[in-house]
């Protein structure tokens, strides 16, 4: 009962720290794109 416990509550650490990371690295890239796409413009 507790691995089990534990075993959810890495899984949702991990999921929360992807999304987390995954949300900035995307927001960085989209940033990046839209500055080129604007320079090209």
């Amino acid at each position: 009962m507790f691995r089990n416990a534990k075993y959810l509550l890495t899984r949702f650490h991990l999921d929360f720290f992807f999304c987390f990371f995954g949300f900035i690295f995307y927001r960085e890239k989209t940033v990046d794109w839209l500055n080129r796409f604007f320079r090209k413009v």
